[in-house]
């Protein structure tokens, strides 16, 4: 705490940062709130053509609908109950249907789960012969492209500070669905507006929000557009860098 109370400036990246550092009892003058920004040239919609060809790069059906996480497999990114919303909200639908999983699965890195991945592998694999399909990509550099290929982006976590995957994919001009997180995922998203939000580990709900989604691309396209618009206006790298810049020449100028 010594240690923290000597600092020139604190930058957090979302609300909740605010609350705990107030709770903390650290000097407010010395706090910034700076969110984390978005190349939105890089992170831009899909064009015409692109999908397809995508989609054949990573192995995913070229047709159909393909629902996106992004993160690696821990146990507060929770991609087990995404797989199992996925599961009842794709029952019974004609169209082909992908789970796009891209992120670490097998690391030495103390967050991953073994077990859950095994699991979700292992489930995923009854799945054979049927329109519903998992496909796993480990990592990637290029990771706007993963986007591309998507219709639905879903942060299903328990614990965030300010995701960047889910502002990547609203750049994307996704349709997306994040776990509820005071402070931090309703900052960035107004439900029904530019984005879902529903209970985090709900599973029935993100299954009904799920449903919805896919059967009304119209309705899901229109929120896409609105997640885009809200990171050009609040998110983009251009300004949030401005920002930093002015937050590192008060240090110089002993104004912070």
């Amino acid at each position: 705490y010594w240690w923290y109370s000597r600092a020139a400036l604190f930058i957090g990246v979302s609300p909740q940062f605010r609350t705990l550092y107030d709770q903390a009892g650290l000097p407010q003058q010395r706090f910034r709130m700076i969110p984390n920004g978005v190349d939105v040239t890089r992170f831009r919609p899909v064009r015409i053509g692109e999908c397809e060809v995508l989609r054949r790069e990573f192995g995913l059906p070229t047709t159909g609908l393909v629902v996106l996480f992004v993160g690696f497999f821990s146990v507060d990114k929770c991609p087990d109950v995404l797989f199992e919303a996925w599961l009842r909200a794709t029952e019974g639908l004609t169209t082909q249907t992908t789970l796009f999983f891209v992120g670490a699965t097998r690391s030495t890195y103390h967050e991953i789960s073994s077990p859950l991945v095994e699991r979700i592998r292992r489930e995923s694999t009854l799945l054979e012969g049927t329109n519903r399909r998992v496909v796993f990509l480990e990592s990637i550099l290029d990771v706007e492209q993963v986007y591309k290929c998507a219709d639905v982006f879903v942060l299903p976590s328990v614990r965030e500070g300010l995701p960047n995957a889910l502002l990547e994919a609203m750049a994307s001009g996704l349709r997306c669905v994040a776990s509820r997180l005071e402070g931090v995922t309703d900052s960035i998203i107004q439900d029904g507006v530019n984005g879902r939000l529903v209970e985090p580990t709900n599973v029935e709900e993100l299954s009904n929000v799920l449903q919805v989604l896919l059967a009304q691309p119209n309705v899901a396209t229109d929120m896409g557009c609105r997640a885009r618009k809200t990171i050009e206006i609040r998110f983009n790298l251009r300004d949030t860098g401005q920002k930093h810049l002015a937050a590192y020449r008060s240090l110089d100028s002993g104004a912070a």
